[in-house]
């Protein structure tokens, strides 16, 4: 699928701090709609919301079968894997489908990429680059690649990359 987004919503270069964050706030509504909108094609019909703080989560049916699905964008191919206030996994542990919306070039942001994901597999892989954090004495949101970076290390790299275990859905 060829995504074609309005360029204001891409380009952050010269922007302060604060107008970043507008831009990439913007970015990820536009692309959650457009996800939104290819998973109705599917067969999906979306209901109420999760109302997970800052997430997208819906209640929904798919071939009649009543799911959970969670959205996450990731510009650059990579996925945060927060944990909420108490800990806990928050939208991962919400739902029963993860649909993660990324482009196939994180610097020519023109074709969109929607993966699906059991969320039990991102929390797996989010507990082991946790626990790598805490040992290396690092805090807050850690990030898992999509994609496999060979030679580089850190705890980001942890638990592997994502794409082995996602489905491609477009």
């Amino acid at each position: 699928m060829s995504v074609t987004l309005d360029k204001a919503l891409i380009y952050t270069k010269g922007l302060t701090k604060k107008e970043k964050l507008r831009v990439m706030k913007a970015r990820q509504s536009a692309l959650c709609l457009i996800t939104l909108g290819m998973l109705e094609k599917m067969g999906y019909e979306r209901g109420t919301s999760l109302k997970i703080p800052g997430a997208f989560a819906f209640n929904a049916t798919c071939s009649g079968k009543l799911t959970k699905i969670g959205l996450k964008t990731s510009a650059d191919r990579w996925v945060g894997v927060p944990r909420d206030g108490s800990g806990n996994w928050g939208l991962l542990s919400a739902v029963d489908e993860v649909f993660v919306v990324t482009f196939d070039d994180r610097y020519v942001q023109t074709r969109m990429q929607v993966l699906a994901f059991d969320p039990k597999v991102l929390i797996t892989m989010g507990e082991k680059v946790y626990a790598a954090a805490k040992k290396s004495g690092q805090t807050g949101i850690q990030w898992i690649p999509i994609d496999k970076h060979e030679g580089r290390s850190g705890t980001s790299m942890t638990a592997g990359h994502l794409l082995p275990h996602g489905k491609m859905i477009i």
